[in-house]
């Protein structure tokens, strides 16, 4: 297999993953329509190791040799320095609280898992402001000192966060970004109890 046609497969098994969280979103959907209980479950979004497995594809042919991939995070995927896009789980992005701009490494093992490292990441700084949500293209953003900054829709579920609620953010230091990342959102001038304890974000050995 060429280094061609295993850039390919990589794209391919994250496509898979993303249909399978599509197909998943489907079927409670038609729970709730025939009048199912179902009970969606909270996103972990405490801060842990900032190492994660994607979904390992069994069906799947195992690559020759492990790959390793370093790229910029885009705010919702990570641009490989092959040109490449590989789309980042939104629990990793938001409980790493990773920002547009930080670097990753994502490592594809010989048995076809996705692992994904914060290995760069840049200088921030926090601000408060208001949660705000486009339905027409599905998007939560954050309207702080005059800018409007798009967030992961993750942490907003997992916070309970509705459009009005103040948020706190954390942005890049001194440069522009379209994207945020949420550190908490505040509920009657109170922070969430949910709200995981560690903000400066520490540069992962390789």
């Amino acid at each position: 297999m060429n280094k061609k046609q295993k850039q390919k497969l990589q794209s391919l098994k994250l496509v898979i993953h993303e249909c399978q969280k599509l197909l998943v979103s489907a079927e409670r959907m038609l729970l709730e329509i025939n009048g199912e209980e179902t009970e969606p479950k909270k996103q972990d979004l405490s801060l842990g190791s900032q190492e994660i497995e994607a979904p390992h594809f069994l069906a799947l042919n195992h690559l020759e040799d492990e790959d390793v991939i370093e790229g910029i995070f885009n705010g919702r995927e990570m641009k490989g320095q092959n040109g490449e896009i590989y789309p980042v789980p939104e629990n990793y992005a938001s409980k790493s609280r990773i920002l547009e701009g930080d670097r990753l490494k994502l490592t594809i093992t010989r048995e076809g898992r996705f692992i994904f490292k914060q290995i760069g990441p840049l200088p921030r700084e926090s601000l408060k402001g208001f949660l705000h949500y486009a339905p027409e293209e599905d998007q939560y953003s954050v309207l702080a000192e005059g800018k409007s900054y798009k967030v992961l829709s993750a942490p907003v579920t997992y916070f309970n966060g509705e459009v009005g609620d103040e948020a706190a953010i954390t942005v890049p230091l001194g440069r522009g970004s379209s994207w945020a990342a949420i550190e908490a959102i505040l509920k009657d001038g109170a922070e969430s109890v949910k709200t995981p304890v560690a903000l400066k974000p520490k540069l992962e050995e390789i």
